[in-house]
């Protein structure tokens, strides 16, 4: 939801309003029929015009997927910042603390399993996006293929890791571009690192096997982009010119192909197809050439994070301002998201790419198959960008207009012989109300001065807010936040008197006075204790489960039980055996709850600004592991197997000392496989031997170290 609209202005287009002129700007697309063969120079190359269907898709999706999604730390570039010439001390420190000694990058590559990678859910959030166009990796710097390339020397995702083809699905996208990235780099490749010192052209067998895939194996796929990316050596080195000669001349997709600009040093902004001339390039004016704006909704990395923070994930009103400055200027926006080692993408990439399904839906004809308008954004008024389509200038407002109060709309201008303007906000029936249409500035007479044909002028436009119910409840939803509409929205207050009479009487029951210092252990003397106020004023706390289930992270905390209860999940069993080798144990699991990432006071800080008033943290949940120091877990803990640290201390300690949120702790009083409680449960709990030596010590432990105030 974002505080946008988008409003069209309909009116006949004089010569001076004319985009002609702007589509000079970029090539034609019958060029195609101008050069019979292009030759493998930059002169002859770039006369080849952008394939048509790329201006007009306008939004796709970015993937950065590969090895480096398994350690996630940093970025994309790990390899690099952990072996490169200038490693990051960070990285090397990230590796010596959770790797043991002789750990090297291959050693990654087993572990991207991808076993929850379903290409058909990924084609349906695309869909839903409301992209045009993905941009797969299908081979970063670090050189890993993501299909079986004759030429990775089995570095790639058919030999190791996944064992799949992921680069291969089946196209079911409402529009036919798909995808296919390729780095010209291998930052550590022998022969890459043994030729950089001259830079000069290496032979066409060996470039043919490593610098590059072959032809044939990269276009087998039909893609409708080739997403070059490289700098190091110029494109001598990397025969760029030839193969895009060949792209372009006999490919099986020479006529549909685009490609873009990075095809080795001094070629960015230069040469190739469209533009994108640097990460995250926006300009906000006007480019001659068609450009891409490649943006990560991380905005520390286009590789998987497993320790992102919100405040680096670009908010949907971030993200719509970028499309529709970029749309506006010309350019295409491609929107970064990375896959996980396990092949799902996050749930906060997800909602992003969803939200920004909602608004195009919406505001989509503005953006598809649009063209720049004479102007790009307003010349009075802020946060208002332009651009055109079939006679119809579309202006979008990327900030919802106070309350009864005009919009102004100074590039709108008035054309003698054609007074009929017609106004409509995308989402809502009917026409806007024009109020006044008038020259900014005015003679000394107060009356508008003759009107020049290219003068702009400032139009007020003021809408009706009544009638804003007649916009169904679904574009509400999609267009605006609903912060911005609280002002539409009565405000109820409902106090029911005998629920709260009922209330004060039950509470009554349970004051708590008459009662005798000290309880019985009877239900009868129990349950007089009352429960205490703050706990009834607080009304929200966060509740935590965390243990060794969140490795295998499959079906849910239950995954133990789940795999050997007496009623196993054929679904976790088959997961099992599908992902992991004969002879793997539940305990197995226990040193990869490493916790690298985990900083209890930013938990802290995160519960706290939720407007929780208490947080409930499992200490121990059915698989017995505790994630405190349990004198009495038999060696199953946080501090003896994993992190090596007493998550249970740490988090209690940053929530007293930082804030004033209530702490608590959940504790199964049973564990499923317990040898102590499975002798107990023969003897049909006739015995106690698990209570006394395991629940009854582990409670009186947890009190006396966190509970007590």
């Amino acid at each position: 939801m974002v505080t946008s609209l988008t409003v069209a202005f309909w009116f006949l287009l004089l010569p001076f309003l004319s985009v002609g002129g702007i589509g000079n700007l970029m090539k034609a697309a019958d060029q195609h029929d101008r050069v019979l063969k292009y030759e493998p120079t930059w002169e002859s190359l770039d006369q080849r015009a952008t394939p048509s269907w790329f201006d007009e898709a306008k939004f796709g999706i970015f993937l950065h997927w590969g090895v480096y999604a398994v350690p996630s730390a940093t970025s994309e570039w790990f390899w690099w910042y952990w072996k490169g010439p200038n490693p990051q001390n960070a990285t090397v420190e990230y590796m010596e603390k959770n790797f043991k000694p002789g750990m090297t990058y291959q050693n990654f590559g087993s572990m991207l399993t991808a076993e929850f990678y379903d290409p058909l859910e990924w084609v349906e959030l695309f869909n839903a996006s409301g992209a045009k166009y993905v941009v797969l990796t299908s081979k970063h710097h670090e050189g890993f293929t993501l299909w079986p390339s004759a030429n990775s020397f089995g570095w790639n995702a058919m030999d190791v890791g996944p064992k799949r083809d992921l680069v291969i699905w089946q196209r079911q996208f409402e529009v036919r571009q798909i995808f296919v990235l390729v780095s010209t780099i291998r930052s550590l490749n022998g022969l890459i690192l043994s030729s950089r010192k001259t830079m000069k052209r290496i032979s066409a067998h060996r470039l043919t096997s490593n610098g590059r895939p072959t032809p044939k194996s990269l276009i087998s796929y039909r893609p409708d982009i080739v997403w070059s990316d490289g700098e190091w050596g110029g494109p001598e080195y990397w025969m760029s010119k030839e193969f895009l000669a060949w792209l372009f001349n006999e490919s099986p997709v020479k006529d549909t192909v685009a490609v873009n600009d990075r095809w080795g040093a001094g070629t960015m902004c230069e040469h190739g197809g469209y533009y994108t001339c640097a990460d995250r390039y926006n300009p906000g004016v006007l480019q001659p050439q068609k450009w891409e704006n490649c943006l990560a909704i991380d905005r520390k990395s286009w590789g998987f994070r497993r320790n992102i923070l919100m405040d680096e994930v670009m908010s949907i009103e971030e993200l719509v301002e970028q499309l529709v400055s970029t749309v506006s200027c010309g350019g295409n926006l491609l929107l970064n998201v990375g896959p996980a080692h396990d092949g799902t993408i996050r749930p906060i990439f997800q909602e992003r790419l969803l939200q920004m399904g909602e608004w195009l839906k919406i505001n989509g004809e503005a953006i598809y198959g649009t063209k720049p308008w004479i102007n790009q954004n307003d010349t009075l008024t802020p946060g208002i960008w332009y651009n055109e389509k079939d006679n119809v200038v579309y202006a979008t407002l990327l900030h919802w207009p106070s309350k009864d109060s005009p919009v102004t709309f100074g590039s709108i201008s008035h054309q003698e012989g054609n007074p009929a303007l017609s106004v409509r906000m995308l989402g809502a029936e009917g026409p806007l109300e024009v109020v006044e249409c008038r020259l900014r500035g005015s003679t000394a007479g107060d009356s508008p001065s003759p009107i020049a044909s290219n003068q702009p002028v400032g139009l007020d436009l003021r809408h009706d807010r009544s009638k804003a119910d007649e916009i169904s409840s679904q574009h509400l939803v999609n267009s605006f936040v609903m912060r911005q509409l609280l002002w539409m929205l009565p405000l109820f207050h409902v106090v029911l008197m005998t629920s709260t009479d009922n209330i004060v009487e039950k509470n009554s029951v349970k004051s708590g006075k008459g009662i005798e210092q000290g309880y019985e252990p009877t239900w009868e003397s129990l349950d007089q204790r009352p429960t205490p106020a703050w706990f009834d004023e607080s009304k929200f706390g966060i509740f935590l489960h965390w243990g060794v289930y969140s490795v295998p992270s499959a079906s849910s905390e239950w995954f133990w039980w789940n795999w050997q209860g007496t009623d196993p999940s054929n679904s976790t069993i088959k997961y099992m055996e599908d992902n992991f080798k004969p002879g793997m144990t539940y305990q197995n699991f226990g040193p990869m709850f490493t916790a690298e990432f985990y900083d209890p006071m930013e938990w802290a800080k995160l519960f706290n600004a939720s407007g929780a008033k208490y947080v409930v943290l499992t200490s121990k949940h059915h698989e017995g592991f505790t994630l405190w120091p349990s004198a009495n877990s038999f060696g199953w803990n946080a501090m003896d197997v994993g992190p090596k640290r007493d998550l249970v201390g740490e988090l209690a300690d940053a929530i007293r000392n930082t804030t004033d949120l209530r702490f608590g702790l959940y504790h199964s009083l049973f564990e499923w496989f317990n040898p102590l409680f499975l002798q107990d449960k023969a003897s049909n709990f006739t015995t106690q031997n698990f209570v006394e030596r395991k629940t009854y010590p582990e409670l009186i432990d947890i009190v006396r170290r966190w509970l007590e105030e």
